[in-house]
């Protein structure tokens, strides 16, 4: 079905708006309205997770944007940003970046592989950059 990138970051933002709260993160949008053609359900846990992993990467004070427009979706934080070895690795399955983390605090290493499914099964491409200390932006296009 035709589903709305903006309906989906309103709805994600409410959703998280308690944790990135708890964890003193602003969450920002920039909503042009478009829309493409897909499951609503799987876009909507894709954005969550991706925003979700957004909070988590911040410290105090931090800041995620979430953007859309023209069938693209776009995270992006300020927060602790990934070196280019762990970008090339980060949609395996069962990968952490941090591997200190236990699982009840960092996931099991599922969320971006799931989410690439995801991407791939709605033929959007998911494209990160990323650098230490500067955050991480996660862009994905749809096309028909």
């Amino acid at each position: 079905t035709e589903v709305s990138l903006g309906e989906l970051v309103s709805d994600t933002v409410y959703r998280l708006s308690n944790k990135a709260a708890e964890n003193g993160v602003t969450l920002n949008t920039d909503i042009t309205e478009s829309t493409v053609s897909g499951d609503k359900t799987l876009l909507s846990m894709l954005l969550y997770n991706l925003t979700e992993n957004g909070i988590k990467a911040c410290k105090q004070g931090g800041k995620v944007k979430i953007s859309c427009a023209d069938q693209q979706l776009t995270v992006e934080d300020d927060g602790k940003g990934m070196t280019p070895e762990q970008l090339t690795h980060i949609t395996e399955p069962f990968y952490r970046t941090d591997r200190s983390r236990s699982r009840s605090e960092g996931g099991a290493g599922l969320g971006l592989a799931l989410c690439k499914q995801i991407a791939e099964a709605h033929n959007a491409s998911m494209r990160f950059e990323s650098e230490p200390e500067k955050g991480t932006k996660i862009t994905l296009v749809f096309t028909s």
